[in-house]
């Protein structure tokens, strides 16, 4: 029987959280994309500390780890700055709601964590499925990704 990976083992990609490059911080997480198909995380959004900064997109693979701290990449500044100005997938954000089948019931993404060998969704945080909480939904309990 294969043991579950513990929550406390997983990437997780708070939005609004520090993103540090090997050479220093560039930025905050902004938003994450996901192959629909696969449910594998393709690419994260970084928007520098600067009012009029637009999203750069990068690889999920250049994240190097992702805790409630921060995310830190295994890019430099430059290299992050040299990204491109599209994610691949479906983009997921603050502003993504989440919605419970059958119901009305909406609530907005927080956070999303994955599983740190493969990248695949693992689960999410949604705040207002119930009035004033957060609510962690595991993947399973996830009908799709649009």
């Amino acid at each position: 029987m294969e043991k579950s990976p513990l929550i406390s083992e997983m990437q997780k990609f708070q939005f609004g959280r520090k993103i540090f490059c090997s050479d220093g911080e560039e930025g905050i997480l902004t938003s994450v994309s996901f192959d629909p198909a696969t449910r594998r995380m393709t690419t994260i959004g970084v928007k520098q500390n600067r009012f009029f900064s637009k999203a750069i997109y990068v690889p999920y693979a250049t994240v190097a780890e992702a805790t409630g701290d921060g995310i830190t990449l295994t890019i430099t500044r430059d290299e992050l700055l040299a990204g491109e100005a599209q994610a691949e997938g479906v983009l997921l954000d603050i502003k993504s709601a989440l919605q419970i089948a059958d119901s009305g019931t909406k609530g907005t993404l927080q956070m999303v964590a994955v599983h740190p060998q493969t990248g695949a969704f693992a689960y999410c945080v949604v705040h207002h499925v119930k009035a004033g909480q957060s609510t962690l939904i595991q993947e399973q309990y996830i009908t799709s990704l649009e």
